[in-house]
């Protein structure tokens, strides 16, 4: 595993432009693009055009290595890059967002038990991965940002272009709808394992939850 150290150096040896910054550029790109890939891909939902923006964003390291400030991790600066880089993206194909989960959920309290806790089991990933697809998108960033990337709301707010107060709250409406959403699947989950025991209809079918 790569440090903020390692990425510091390749970029002062990328901002050189001599023989040592082709292999430092490598080097930066095996250590960072997957997570900048993962990033992009998280809101993109298309391999072939997150990896377009991953190129993209690649080139612009090694064309602004220099202008890396070092107020930051440069793993938040790339991102931030990358930020911008999709955006662009988004813009050019017009997509429209995804449809918020909130307008077609029933509200549930914030303390919703467990719910969040659903999050490390393997058996619920394909929830997990529908539920924040039906988050906004700025929710769903910052979602993955910090649980995904492990950055902090400081970090966050620096790649967004927000203050910290918007992270917070972002997060903390993301996480309530996620809570919603799971807490709904829970009980469908369980009325289809009860129909299963009682001979009702069955195994519950991944849409059957939506209503």
């Amino acid at each position: 595993m790569t440090t903020d150290d390692d990425h510091r150096h390749w970029l002062r040896l990328i901002a050189r432009r001599d023989a040592s910054s082709e292999a430092a550029m490598a080097q930066f790109y095996r250590a960072l693009s997957g997570a900048t890939f993962a990033f992009v891909q998280h809101r993109l939902d298309n391999p072939h055009e997150a990896e377009a923006v991953v190129v993209e964003s690649m080139y612009e390291v090694w064309r602004a290595a220099g202008q890396f400030s070092g107020g930051s991790l440069v793993k938040t600066w790339l991102l931030g890059i990358a930020r911008h880089k999709l955006l662009d993206s988004l813009r050019k194909r017009g997509q429209q967002r995804h449809e918020d989960i909130e307008d077609h959920a029933d509200a549930l309290a914030d303390d919703s038990p467990t719910a969040m806790d659903q999050l490390a089991d393997q058996q619920q990933a394909e929830w997990v991965a529908q539920c924040m697809a039906r988050l906004g998108d700025e929710h769903r960033e910052s979602l993955h940002l910090l649980f995904y990337e492990g950055l902090s709301v400081a970090e966050i707010a620096e790649i967004q272009g927000v203050p910290d107060g918007t992270v917070k709250t972002r997060v903390f409406h993301a996480k309530k709808k996620i809570k919603a959403c799971l807490a709904r699947w829970l009980q469908a989950t369980g009325e289809a394992v009860k129909d299963t025991l009682t001979g009702g209809p069955g195994p519950l079918h991944p849409d059957a939850a939506h209503g």
